[in-house]
């Protein structure tokens, strides 16, 4: 059986392009496609290569209501989809998962491992959340923003500029391992 999924080509291409990078940051404004395009990325990692993903929010509730409704809608026609409505989880056939969950639930980011962490409206939540989440993840850490104001990310990390001066993401200034350090020497 063959699934199609379609993505706006230019998000699908950047992450595409990017998927071997560490971080990979999604900066737009609202409705952009940021979310929902990213969504149907993950999915297809779960459903043909098996990958265990995380997807969080700084609220559940909020989370429940913006992505977690968007993937709903997208795997709604989808056969062979185990789908765990209490602790929102969609188990596929390839042994690939998606988790939903809200940062607001400190205990969960204690969490198991996962090879990939989507965080969504990243600047909603803390870094120090962000670094209780990255160190559990074992491949990729994807973020995206709307750029409200500056919080973490926009402060700690610099703009790379393509030749035509066009900003085409972030690039983290040690910010990760700097906040690592500090932590083991206190």
């Amino acid at each position: 059986m063959q699934i199609i999924l379609r993505t706006a080509k230019r998000v699908a291409d950047f992450l595409e392009a990017n998927r071997y990078r560490r971080y990979v940051i999604l900066r737009g404004g609202t409705r952009a496609g940021k979310t929902y395009n990213t969504l149907i990325y993950l999915l297809k990692l779960a459903l043909q290569e098996g990958k265990d993903v995380g997807i969080v929010g700084a609220h559940l509730v909020r989370l429940r209501e913006t992505a977690l409704r968007d993937f709903e809608e997208i795997v709604k026609d989808l056969p062979l989809i185990d789908y765990n409505r209490s602790l929102l989880v969609f188990t596929f056939p390839s042994g690939g998962r998606i988790k939903f969950f809200g940062a607001d639930k400190g205990i969960k980011l204690r969490g198991a491992k996962r090879d990939i962490l989507f965080i969504n409206e990243a600047n909603a939540i803390d870094f120090e959340v962000f670094s209780e989440l990255d160190v559990r993840t074992t491949t990729q850490v994807i973020l995206d923003f709307n750029p409200t104001g500056r919080f973490w990310i926009t402060s700690s990390w610099s703009p790379i500029r393509t030749q035509n001066g066009l900003r085409r993401g972030f690039s983290p200034i040690g910010t990760i391992l700097s906040f690592r350090l500090n932590m083991c020497e206190r």
